[in-house]
């Protein structure tokens, strides 16, 4: 589990900033940045800084918005996971703070790159996403596939593409969808789907496709 010190201290070097140059940013002495990054008070006590110095301290660090959006993101995730209960810290684990592949993130990102705020607000409201699409698009936190394919659909976008760029389609199977149009079909019907049957759709195939022939055993012969 990443923890935010640990967080912290990577992040500021990746800027090449020092403690002090850090405090200074932020209004606050070098002593209470060492403080944070070393995760305890000199009582000993676990210091966590709160959400808003968080916030601050992703500001700070400069970078485009993108930037400061997914630092931000980062820097909250890790510090829920210090304050929940262990169960729920289980659950939150660190492929939650990885995003979805680059070429699938550029190609969305062009998509939407015309959209108002308003156009996206509805898009997210189509997908059931909350702020989950917002939060894809900056770098942090990933889609599944079928959220991807319902993605492309309302996008007007091919679903195909999609998955391939998403890393769930393999490039044969992106070939194989454009020498045979019905099965893009398949694909947006399956987009139109609600997210549970989708869910269940997937889970049904992965079940499936994890049979196999028992050693010894034989397939029925086929008749003419």
């Amino acid at each position: 589990m990443v923890l935010v010190k640990d967080l912290l201290v990577r992040m500021r070097i990746a800027q090449n900033l020092t403690q002090t140059e850090l405090a200074e940013k932020l209004g606050c002495t070098a002593s209470h940045i060492s403080i944070i990054e070393g995760g305890k008070s000199s009582g000993r006590k676990k210091i966590l800084p709160s959400d808003d110095m968080l916030r601050r301290i992703a500001q700070c660090l400069g970078g485009s918005p993108l930037d400061v959006q997914r630092r931000t993101y980062q820097l909250l995730l890790a510090r829920a996971r210090e304050v929940c209960s262990p169960e729920v810290a289980e659950l939150l684990d660190d492929q939650i703070l990885s995003g979805m592949p680059a070429a699938f993130l550029e190609r969305v990102r062009q998509d939407v790159s015309q959209y108002s705020d308003d156009d996206l607000s509805r898009v997210t409201e189509q997908l059931q996403l909350g702020g989950r699409l917002k939060q894809m698009l900056s770098g942090i936190g990933r889609l599944s596939q079928a959220e991807v394919a319902r993605l492309a659909q309302v996008l007007g976008q091919s679903s195909e593409t999609y998955l391939v760029d998403a890393g769930y389609l393999s490039e044969s199977a992106r070939l194989l969808f454009g020498r045979n149009p019905n099965c893009v079909n398949i694909l947006q019907i399956f987009g139109s789907l609600r997210p549970e049957t989708q869910e269940e759709l997937l889970r049904f195939g992965e079940a499936s496709g994890s049979l196999s022939v028992t050693d010894g055993a034989r397939l029925p012969a086929s008749h003419e």
